[in-house]
């Protein structure tokens, strides 16, 4: 059956088969709100599935107050039917352990809905689905700006997610000269810090003076998150979000790394995150499912491409796509081709160990401004192949 556009609750054209109780269809209503969310014919309506008529009624008031029309469904099977083409998805918890039998299309954003009583379910739920939690009645206003937020561009800034395939890669300098790059070539862009044991990405720009927010101030978030780069400590244009080094500071959930990360992409041309090897597997993967560009960092010889190997079979999805960038040593290695060819990804260029480097980030210089004319070119390839 076909998805159909659905009233607000107290739309006067609300049909009684709204409350359908079979519950085994998406539910045909007759009266759609005449102004539809997407502001183009390439955006579809939202997608709401839930069978608790409580959360269908405070979603559904969401969407109205966007001035907007959503498609229906009480079940995940019927749910299914109609969110291929979704760019929001909202299920309701009471549906959470059957979402997670199955996958979501990648590029939607998806949210989980529940009340107060539900939190600790919420909470339990979102981390392994990689949702976004909305409480409600109280963040239906939050809800709505999401809503009313799909209505946007189509593209929002690309999410560049960069991990080591092993350690002594430099994972977090290549992240940080990459995003100092893209954000002196005039880029709106934010260097976001996803390592809790890195010691602080902040520190390693020059930007542990600034003041602004730190993960510790976000570590609970959940939902719509406007304007977050506002409260960010801002380094000659690039924002950079940091793990806090305090004893004992609040680490922040999967949930909100993934509202935050929302949050820049909406505001941002490219997201810069340095995902750390410390995670555990389901908060890397949940972190790595976003991205537009995935970047694995990887030592040019055998144990690297080894290394290599083990990280993409135990992170994410087999059918993602990644991109090898080589770390080049002073002696010659395999090359970025071989490394390629081994892991069956293509190469997004090579970074150079460099000397001079190591001695600037020590004096604090960012690692965009500092080190050779051979690295510094190298970034600058990096930053074209990101944005190609």
């Amino acid at each position: 059956m076909s998805a159909t556009a659905v009233p607000s609750p107290s739309s006067p054209g609300r049909s009684s088969s709204y409350a359908d109780p079979s519950r085994g269809t998406a539910t045909p209503v007759t009266t759609p709100v005449t102004t539809p969310v997407a502001t183009t014919a390439s955006r579809a309506a939202p997608v709401i599935i839930t069978a608790d008529d409580g959360l269908l009624d405070q979603a559904m008031a969401a969407v109205a107050a966007a001035g907007g029309e959503a498609r229906v469904a009480h079940d995940i099977p019927a749910g299914r039917g109609m969110w291929r083409d979704a760019e929001l998805i909202m299920v309701g918890v009471d549906l959470a352990a059957e979402l997670g039998e199955v996958r979501p299309p990648r590029g939607a954003r998806l949210f989980l809905l529940g009340d107060r009583h539900d939190r600790e379910a919420l909470c339990t739920w979102s981390v392994g689905l990689g949702a976004a939690v909305v409480v409600l009645p109280e963040q239906r206003g939050d809800l709505t700006a999401v809503i009313a937020g799909a209505g946007g561009p189509a593209e929002g800034g690309r999410i560049v997610a960069v991990r080591g395939a092993s350690g002594g890669v430099g994972a977090s300098t290549v992240a940080a000269g990459l995003a100092w790059q893209l954000a002196a070539a005039g880029r709106r862009t934010v260097l976001v810090d996803a390592d809790p044991t890195g010691g602080g990405i902040d520190l390693l720009v020059g930007a542990e003076g600034l003041p602004g927010w730190r993960w510790p101030e976000l570590a609970g978030v959940q939902g719509h998150l406007p304007r977050i780069t506002d409260h960010l400590p801002d380094l000659d244009g690039l924002g950079v979000l940091a793990m806090s080094r305090e004893p004992g500071a609040a680490r922040p959930t999967a949930s909100a790394m993934l509202a935050v990360l929302a949050a820049c992409r909406a505001v941002a041309d490219a997201v810069v995150v340095d995902v750390g090897r410390t995670l555990d597997e389901a908060d890397t993967t949940a972190l790595l499912e976003p991205a537009s560009v995935r970047l694995l960092l990887v030592a040019d010889d055998v144990r690297g491409v080894a290394a290599a190997e083990i990280a993409l079979g135990t992170v994410g999805d087999p059918g993602w796509a990644w991109s090898s960038v080589v770390r080049s040593g002073a002696t010659t290695g395999l090359g970025e081709v071989a490394v390629a060819e081994a892991l069956g990804h293509p190469s997004a260029g090579s970074m150079p160990y460099d000397r001079s480097l190591q001695a600037a980030l020590l004096r604090g210089e960012a690692p965009g401004r500092a080190g050779s004319r051979r690295w510094r070119r190298s970034l600058r390839h990096l930053a074209g192949q990101v944005l190609a």
